[in-house]
């Protein structure tokens, strides 16, 4: 369970500066703004900062989804929890960084979509892994295993 998320919440982050770039693209018509540095070093710095500043995400995700996999609930609900939980984990933690730096401006929550989509996206990629995560196997007692 703990390495699941730990995967998933590397994905992320490594997903995440590709679509904050591809975001830069989609919302400047094609120029990238912002990115004065060199695309590897813009990269390799965000990639820092967000591997940093997620770590509570990653914290709050293993206990997200130990919650969720000790309820009742079937695979599929499970899975469903899991992939609405995630991103609701970034805006959570996104919403308490603006308010300790007073920053809360509607522009400045659009920088939560890349980090959302990134997030959305690992958790779909890793839905294999997830489904192996939450089988359990039926252990049938005959009567031959008692003894």
């Amino acid at each position: 369970m703990f390495l699941h998320t730990f995967y998933t919440w590397v994905l992320a982050n490594l997903l995440h500066p590709v679509m904050l770039l591809a975001a830069a693209f989609i919302i400047g018509d094609g120029d990238a703004q912002g990115f004065d540095l060199g695309l590897f070093e813009s990269y390799f710095l965000f990639l820092v900062y967000s591997f940093c500043i997620s770590i509570p995400c990653l914290l709050l995700g293993w206990l997200t989804l130990y919650l969720i996999l000790v309820s009742s609930y079937s695979g599929d609900a499970k899975f469903f929890l899991w992939l609405v939980t995630g991103p609701a984990l970034i805006i959570l933690e996104f919403l308490v960084i603006l308010t300790l730096f007073n920053l809360i401006e509607l522009e400045i929550l659009l920088f939560l979509l890349p980090g959302i989509a990134s997030v959305g996206a690992s958790i779909l990629i890793r839905y294999q892994q997830f489904k192996k995560l939450v089988h359990t196997p039926k252990i049938e007692h005959h009567e031959t295993n008692l003894v």
